[in-house]
């Protein structure tokens, strides 16, 4: 029979074992880290339980049949590493290992087995029982304290109690000292593989975010030279196309940049975040417009990190805003300008009825006269502020608009007089449309007082036609009463009329009048 220290020593021997079991466990964690938790228990189990099983092949008696070993801190140590049911398939191997044996200590051996095991499950529930030196201490003090009775069931009580309190130091030390040293060494194990497997899923977060962040990004070394860059920067700054070194880079102003002045290189320079817009322009002269974030690296093989994101859309846009914007002050200053421009032929239409006036009659027709030519002036404006564009009028809607109130502002007593439109879809300049809208003010009017005097009744109409080699005839045909046949429109001098010629001449377009059918007064002009 083996007691006392030689007890000790021999104990002590067996935790050779202990080396390879570290070395196991440490595979284990990698080889089934994604592994389910009731998988990882029972291999964690199995193998322990084959580890206590190598123990128990020393047989060493203290004894008439008693064996002691280190399975117990090894059963413990299932337990507090693999949870319950890894501690449950450790004691099943273990126990029927030792039933196998045989002896009149079997019932005691599995008894401790099963305490063994119940002690490594408790130490489990616990994430800090090996996490220090002094918690390792106290949990391996609780094992061996909870182990130790399983003495009590060899033969009788007082022998049991006997042979607990003889091996209490010799056996108790040397359990204690084995879950002591290799919980550590295992908690050092685990400490390392969490440490490992953090720093992979950091590592994986780091490439899934690099390679998928929607804007470019750039690594440097302390020279400048990328080392690492991701798809969207590969994409904007073109490295597959071996066009990245032979971008110039350009300010805003498109002055060029210099290398010490690249945003990159300021950030390394001063330390600190640099934030700016910048232009690669190519061989061709193309720019692309990129907002760039520099941020230094503080590891010492990098240097800095840029973070690039493709504003030319934007910049372009911008552009044709400013140029939009501009555009529109001009128009509004051409428009303030053709105003003045069209009150200035306003007074000299009042001028020109003016002289035409001769009694309260003639007074009040010239008033009215003058308020339409004002109301067809006015009517361009109108058709301006709701077109598209603020220098061109659409004619259709202008002349029918027109047409409308001169029929609904005839004087009392004219005939009925049916009209019909003519018209096709063009635009005309401000320039041309209102003198066109004198003009057929002009026409209308002339025909609802000449040609329809009081109960005849007909038909004017109106027409704006295009014409080859960009002209376009604006005309006013009635089949009222007709003309004088020495009748000519030159030497008519009517307000009307010499309004007509002169605002003909003022668009470049002849006037005419044709009597073959009716009578068709028409002015041809171009359309640019």
């Amino acid at each position: 029979m083996v007691s006392g220290f030689n007890l000790f020593f021999v104990l002590f021997n067996n935790l050779a074992l202990f080396i390879a079991l570290v070395a196991i466990y440490s595979y284990l964690l990698q080889r089934f880290k994604h592994a389910r938790w009731y998988n990882r228990q029972i291999i964690f189990g199995l193998s322990f339980g084959l580890f206590a099983i190598g123990c128990m092949y020393a047989r060493i008696p203290v004894f008439e049949g008693v064996i002691v070993d280190q399975r117990n801190a090894i059963i413990a140590l299932s337990g507090a590493y693999g949870g319950a049911l890894s501690a449950l398939i450790s004691a099943v191997l273990a126990g029927g290992f030792r039933v196998f044996l045989g002896g009149q200590g079997v019932l005691a051996g599995v008894f401790g087995i099963a305490l063994a095991a119940a002690a490594g499950i408790v130490l489990h529930r616990y994430e800090n029982s090996f996490s220090s030196m002094a918690n390792a201490a106290l949990s391996s003090l609780f094992a061996v304290l909870l182990i130790l009775p399983g003495f009590l069931l060899v033969e009788d009580l007082e022998t049991g109690w006997n042979l607990m309190q003889a091996m209490a130091l010799p056996y108790g030390l040397a359990i204690f000292l084995g879950i002591f040293l290799v919980g550590l060494l295992l908690n050092r194990e685990e400490k390392r593989y969490l440490i490992e497997l953090s720093q992979q899923e950091s590592e994986e977060k780091y490439r899934v975010l690099f390679e998928s962040f929607p804007l470019g990004i750039t690594i440097s070394d302390r020279d400048g030279k990328t080392i690492e860059h991701n798809e969207f920067a590969g994409k904007i700054l073109k490295f597959s196309e071996n066009e990245g070194a032979n971008w110039e880079r350009v300010n805003s102003d498109c002055t060029r940049i210099s290398p010490k002045e690249d945003a990159g290189m300021r950030a390394l320079r001063e330390n600190q975040k640099i934030d700016s817009e910048i232009g690669l322009k190519n061989k061709n002269g193309d720019i692309t417009w990129l907002h760039t974030i520099a941020t230094p690296i503080p590891l010492k093989r990098y240097g800095v990190a840029v973070i690039y994101d493709d504003i030319t859309a934007r910049k372009q846009a911008n552009i044709q805003l400013n140029e939009a914007l501009e555009e529109k002050n001009v128009l509004i200053k051409e428009i303030h300008h053709r105003v003045k421009n069209n009150l200035n032929v306003v007074v000299s239409l009042l001028n020109l009825s003016e002289e035409k006036i001769h009694s309260i009659e003639t007074a009040r027709e010239a008033f009215r006269q003058s308020r339409e030519r004002i109301y067809s002036i006015a009517l361009v404006h109108e058709n301006l502020y709701q077109s598209e564009h603020l220098s061109e009028v659409e004619m259709e809607g202008y002349i029918q608009n027109m047409v409308w109130h001169l029929k609904t502002d005839s004087p009392m007593g004219q005939a009925e007089i049916t009209y019909l439109l003519d018209i096709d879809k063009l635009k005309l300049d401000i320039t041309k449309a209102v003198p066109c809208g004198i003009i057929l003010n002009e026409l209308i009017m002339n025909a609802q007082k000449h040609a329809f005097p009081q109960d005849i009744t007909g038909t004017v109409t109106v027409g704006l036609k295009e014409k080859a080699d960009h002209m376009i005839e604006l005309f006013v045909y009635d089949d009222g009463i007709a003309l004088a046949h020495n009748y000519s429109a030159a030497d008519a001098d009517s307000l009307g009329l010499t309004l007509i010629r002169i605002l003909s001449k003022q668009i470049d377009g002849k006037f005419t009048i044709d009597t073959s059918r009716g009578k068709k007064f028409s002015i041809l002009f171009p359309h640019n």
